[in-house]
């Protein structure tokens, strides 16, 4: 563990990536956040589990009230994607900075479930007014290169949970 804070933006794509994997697998929504947490307090100041799955909860109680439907996983994929690729909606976001490592933590906590789901919010509802919102279908954390750590996290929970 280091003494900085998850970013904020890692912490979105996290929580969201959590509801999708409960919404596409088996398991619990508790058992995906125990594993993430564990993995990201190697990193960062610890993440409780609990946090990571109300924070994962708010998102798809969210999705029920706009009846997403079928289209809920590609909601949380989607914004996970737009939170870790882009700092705003037309600005990528620098996954190659030359003087740091893009998953180097922050000195000041930023994060909480609240943010996260004003953005979730702000996401989903561009989306379905057809506003032109980053997403790839098919993408997750685990392939993504450039976040060698979140990747190996993400990774990991295609196995034993």
């Amino acid at each position: 563990m280091t003494s900085k804070y998850c970013p904020d933006w890692i912490f979105d794509s996290i929580t969201a990536e959590i509801g999708a994997k409960f919404i596409a697998t088996h398991y619990e929504l508790g058992s995906l956040s125990q594993k993430y947490s564990r993995g990201l307090s190697k990193i960062y100041y610890p993440i409780e589990a609990i946090e990571l799955q109300a924070t994962s909860e708010v998102l798809l109680e969210f999705l029920l009230k706009i009846k997403a439907d079928e289209a809920a996983f590609d909601f949380l994929m989607g914004f996970a994607y737009y939170r870790v690729n882009f700092s705003s909606r037309n600005v990528s976001r620098n996954l190659k900075p030359a003087l740091s490592k893009i998953e180097a933590g922050t000195s000041k906590r930023q994060y909480n479930g609240g943010q996260t789901l004003k953005k979730f919010k702000a996401y989903a509802f561009a989306r379905r007014s057809d506003v032109d919102m980053p997403y790839s279908p098919g993408w997750s954390i685990a392939g993504q290169k450039e976040l060698p750590e979140m990747s190996k996290i993400s990774a990991g929970l295609t196995g034993n949970i």
